[in-house]
């Protein structure tokens, strides 16, 4: 046999092999059901174990649903008899490989879902074949970068979701021709930049999705967008945004900025009169914004949702939502604040939600007012039960409290309704500054009593010690007076015996000699002018 023979013989070989395996895997699968409706004649085969896409798929299906299958690869002309159809549906296969000519004969197709699969690269003339493709869903799979070239040819597509995968960056024109286009989605991916060129041609985009990427800051990449209602920007790493970024938005209704890295609200949201004229939701939550002043915001005259949840805020001014008028929904919790004046409220008199669990409210006057309103419109509270977290005495009750409490608004003094209770509720800074002066003076006049008790009991103690020993030895000619100060003890040793004298700082005055029938054994002891100690001992 010749080399060319055998060559053959091979090529027979494989093609036998490869029917069996689709024949086998065909007889190993469920039948598919097959069904019509107003939207088409249906080929349903999902979740029926196919490793491969079936070839008794009807050449009048319009609408095929391939998905929760087991295929890996789709080959060149697997579809190309199906010229009807419009939707096809290959969705959480095992899909890495697409053949140039998979998609070849559907000139009609308009719906194409290849999500949840393992796609990592696609060849840039794969979708050349459908160029009448509406939709393409290619997210939840491993694709790292798409080229211009991959998108050229669908100018109809109105749909392009990119979702949930491991694109980093995009280059410049990449939907130059998808003038169509109006709702885009590349969420979940790593994308850390764009350019003035990133978004070029898509002039009737309406909706994008950029939430959850890395980007850091945003300047002029959507001066082309001026169609776009939709812009979700949240979960990214933004801490700048250039404030003309929004200002050729002009139908733009919904902007979310939520968790990001902004320190206070961009002048590109407050101050855009673009956006005060059609801004209606604006998300803001989960940035460290500490502050909301009047100047934050301008005159946004039809926004209905404001969310500034899950940020650093302590304080909100009396004029922070004037520009406000329409608000229905708005969101201030799981932030720092003690306290909000009812003025800042009572101007929103659309308002059909107010948000304020989870803060450090101050349950003092101060808050009074704002409880008050509330009380008024029970319609604007949540179910939640918001507790207090000062002062010392309220800590974990109900804010609601303080309704039970009279306060005379002006002077923020509250007092109690009942005539036993103490006018004035005291803090924790009122209880320190008694407390410590009191406990100060108790201090002192404790010591004082100490010293007292322990002088007293000294003095006991020396009387009781002098009169034991005065009372077994020779008098002593004591001269005492009134004048004198407490006497100290002395002692003195002369001819062996021993004396005891009570000696004043100055010398006693002289006494009368004693007479011999009078004389009796006695010593007689002084201090001269030098202060030494001088004993005479008289004996009988």
């Amino acid at each position: 046999m010749s080399t060319y023979q055998v060559t053959m013989w091979k090529l027979v070989i494989a093609c036998l092999a490869w029917i069996v395996t689709v024949v086998i895997s065909q007889s190993t699968t469920t039948q598919c059901d097959a069904y019509s409706n107003l939207s088409g004649t249906y080929y349903n085969c999902s979740s029926r174990g196919y490793r491969s896409v079936p070839m008794n798929i009807p050449y009048k299906a319009e609408i095929v649903i391939l998905k929760n299958n087991f295929i890996k690869q789709v080959r060149s002309n697997s579809f190309v008899t199906l010229t009807n159809l419009h939707s096809l549906d290959l969705s959480n296969n095992r899909i890495n490989t697409i053949q140039i000519s998979a998609f070849l004969g559907l000139n009609n197709l308009q719906m194409l879902n290849l999500s949840g699969n393992n796609l990592v690269f696609l060849m840039p003339e794969l979708f050349r074949p459908v160029r009448s493709l509406e939709t393409l869903i290619l997210s939840h799979n491993r694709i790292e970068n798409i080229q211009a070239e991959l998108l050229k040819d669908l100018v109809q597509l109105t749909t392009l979701d990119l979702s949930n995968n491991r694109i980093k960056v995009i280059h410049d024109n990449t939907f130059y021709d998808l003038v169509h286009l109006q709702e885009l989605y590349l969420q979940s991916n790593s994308i850390s930049t764009l350019t003035d060129k990133t978004l070029n041609g898509l002039l009737d985009l309406e909706l994008l999705y950029l939430t959850r990427n890395k980007l850091v800051s945003i300047s002029s990449e959507f001066k082309e967008l001026t169609r776009l209602k939709f812009l979700d920007l949240g979960n990214n790493f933004i801490t700048t945004i250039d404030k003309d970024a929004f200002g050729n938005f002009g139908r733009l209704t919904e902007l979310g900025l939520e968790n990001n890295n902004l320190s206070s609200v961009p002048k590109a949201v407050g101050k855009s009169a673009s956006l005060q004229l059609t801004l209606r939701e604006l998300y803001l939550g989960n940035n460290p914004i500490r502050e909301i002043s009047g100047s934050s915001f301008g005159r946004f005259t039809y926004l209905e949702d404001l969310q500034l949840d899950h940020m650093k805020l302590s304080e909100l001014s009396l004029d922070a939502f004037k520009g406000m008028p329409k608000l229905r929904h708005l969101w201030l919790n799981s932030n720092k604040l003690k306290t909000i004046q009812k003025e800042s409220i009572i101007p929103l008199r659309h308002l059909l939600k107010l948000y304020l669990d989870e803060n450090y409210w101050n349950c003092d006057c101060s808050l009074f007012g704002l409880l008050q309103y509330l009380d008024q419109h029970p319609e604007l509270a949540t179910e939640k039960v918001i507790p207090c977290h000062t002062p010392l005495v309220r800590v974990g009750e109900p804010i609601t409290k303080v309704l039970e409490l009279s306060c005379d608004l002006e002077s923020e003094n509250f007092f109690s309704r009942s005539s036993s209770e103490t006018p004035k509720e005291m803090t924790k800074k009122d209880a320190l500054l008694v407390a410590i002066p009191t406990t100060f003076v108790m201090t002192i006049m404790l010591l004082a009593v100490l010293c007292l008790t322990t002088l007293s009991a000294k003095k006991w103690l020396q009387s009781s010690v002098k009169n034991k020993q005065l009372s077994g030895q020779p008098q002593l000619r004591r001269y005492n007076h009134q004048r004198h100060q407490r006497p100290q003890r002395e002692h003195s040793k002369n001819y062996g015996i021993e004396v005891q004298a009570y000696a004043t700082l100055e010398p006693p005055e002289p006494s009368p000699l004693p007479t011999r029938k009078t004389l009796q054994p006695y010593a007689y002891a002084y201090i001269d002018k030098r202060g030494s100690m001088q004993a005479t001992v008289n004996l009988h």
